[in-house]
């Protein structure tokens, strides 16, 4: 009895993060809303002309206020996951329509790491199933995190490739790696990489990463070796029903699925 009242108190507890999460969530994307609104009312001819540094100031309100909507994003993704209540819109995909929107997302970022993306594409790899906002988004979280551990000046990879019946998509950095006693936990939700990195996250790229993609019925792969780099592979079947059902909140039983935002709109 009283490892049962103590589960079903961890359940209750369970519920009530992830809440707190989703309701704090939108609280939070109103405001966010409007300061990214304003700050490109700010930046437009008709506000007035701004000096440079008043420029520069606009500019870093809107990065700032980006990258936070798109960590809000990620929180209610992952809680409407964990309440079933995802849904995949599947269609036919073109690859380079997915590559193209989630490079144009990261392409600041690559300029201001001064980092290359080198791009290759299997002959075989053309189009495949899937929900094209959700694939946009895992490309985009995975580039997004590569450039977080890559050296400044550096080359970040991005590799596609069909066979077997699956669409592999893999980013390469070439920074520090992943420690061996860090990469069964990289997956995991606020789980950073460990090691010596340039930048650090609050830990939700690759879980949601993960969670799309089994969302998909593909997997996720990591290999990395210390100074080495690291490359995460993203597989996604080929051919998918319209059907798509959602892994339960611990990746048990499949839920019902629903809508969502995207990261990489953001």
């Amino acid at each position: 009895r009283a490892l049962i009242e103590r589960n079903e108190a961890l359940e209750a507890a369970d519920r009530l993060k992830s809440e707190f999460i989703s309701n704090i969530s939108y609280e939070l994307r109103v405001p966010l809303t409007n300061i990214i609104g304003f700050s490109e009312l700010l930046a437009t001819p008709a506000m007035g002309p701004l000096s440079d540094r008043q420029r520069d100031y606009v500019s870093h309100i809107r990065t700032s206020s980006d990258t936070l909507l798109a960590i809000i994003n990620d929180l209610l993704d992952l809680a409407s996951i964990d309440a079933g209540a995802m849904e995949l819109k599947i269609s036919k995909i073109q690859l380079g329509d997915v590559l193209k929107a989630a490079v144009l997302g990261v392409r600041e970022r690559l300029q201001a790491s001064g980092l290359d993306l080198k791009v290759e594409i299997d002959e075989a790899a053309g189009a495949f199933d899937g929900d094209i906002q959700r694939v946009t988004q895992v490309i985009y979280n995975l580039l997004a995190n590569a450039i977080d551990y890559s050296e400044r000046d550096g080359t970040v990879r991005l590799d596609c490739r069909a066979g077997g019946g699956m669409m592999a998509i893999s980013v390469t950095d070439f920074g520090p790696g992943v420690p061996e006693e860090h990469q069964e936990t990289v997956f995991q939700r606020f789980e950073g990489r460990g090691g010596g990195t340039r930048q650090r996250g609050v830990g939700l790229a690759l879980s949601i990463v993960k969670s799309l993609v089994e969302l998909h019925g593909g997997d996720v792969a990591l290999a990395s070796a210390p100074d080495k780099g690291t490359t995460v592979t993203a597989r996604f079947p080929l051919t998918r029903p319209a059907g798509a059902r959602a892994p339960g909140p611990a990746g048990g039983t499949p839920e019902r699925a629903a809508g969502g935002r995207s990261s990489a709109a953001a």
